[in-house]
């Protein structure tokens, strides 16, 4: 009885474990500019409340990224002397059944605009747009105009470069 209250236990303990994780979705993708890949490129995703995540490109501009589902991120991309490009991913309130598990966005390119003076206009940061998911076809999305970029998030963010760079 003891040994079948126990496998009872662990079939029981086994369901709600693979239930109650979170499920990931990767970025894989590469950070370019006219001359080609920026190794190097500094790759930071923030939640509304904070920096959750840096990473750096490879030699061949590449990144991976590993967020779980259920959170918005903004993800910015920069390089020295070049204008750096916002990306909102939305993926609060995606049920996680219906997503397949492993889910990647590969061989996304990213394009940062080098820096030119006559260009003194320009905003420094470029908000490229958003990925979102959309329920009624169950498939992530683009939209290059709908996103929303919290401004408390972007004035931190500059605020954080600022101190580092000083």
């Amino acid at each position: 009885m003891k040994h079948f209250m126990l496998i009872v236990g662990l079939f029981f303990a086994t369901i709600f474990n693979c239930y109650s994780q979170t499920q990931n979705f990767e970025i894989q993708g590469k950070v370019i500019n006219e001359e080609g890949p920026l190794v190097n490129a500094l790759v930071n995703v923030y939640t509304t409340d904070s920096l959750v995540e840096t990473d750096r490109t490879n030699r061949k501009g590449q990144f991976n990224l590993n967020l779980p589902l259920g959170e918005n991120y903004f993800i910015e991309f920069e390089k020295l002397k070049h204008y750096s490009k916002w990306v909102a991913y939305e993926t609060e309130g995606v049920n996680p059944s219906i997503v397949h598990p492993g889910f990647k966005f590969k061989q996304w390119e990213v394009y940062l605009i080098e820096e030119d003076d006559k260009l003194e206009e320009m905003e420094k940061t470029i908000k490229a747009g958003r990925v979102y998911f959309d329920k009624e076809t169950s498939v992530f999305d683009w939209d290059l105009n709908g996103a929303y970029f919290p401004k408390e998030l972007l004035l931190a963010a500059k605020s954080d470069k600022k101190t580092k760079n000083n």
